[in-house]
C-alpha cells in the first residue's frame, strides 16, 4: 500500500492510499473508504494533475491520528 497527501487547494491535506487500481481516502470518523478521487491526479488534462506527494505509512498515521492501517 502506498500513501499520498493531496496538495491542491480543494483537497489540501487529504490522505489517500493506493494499491494498484484500488484507492481509498481517509475520512475522519469513518476510516478508510473506497474512492476514485485520486484518479484525477494522474490525468494530464486535469487541473490537479500531479498535485500530491507520496508519504510513508508512518507519516500518514501521524496526519490522521494513528489509523493508517
Amino acid at each position: 500500500m502506498k500513501y499520498f497527501k493531496l496538495l491542491d487547494s480543494e483537497r489540501r491535506g487529504m490522505i489517500v492510499r493506493a494499491d494498484g487500481p484500488y484507492h481509498q481516502k481517509y475520512v475522519s470518523g469513518f476510516g478508510w473508504v473506497d474512492s476514485g478521487v485520486f484518479l484525477q491526479y494522474f490525468n494530464d488534462e486535469s487541473p490537479v494533475y500531479e498535485l500530491y506527494e507520496e508519504i510513508t505509512e508512518n507519516e500518514a498515521k501521524i496526519l490522521i491520528g494513528g489509523n493508517a492501517s
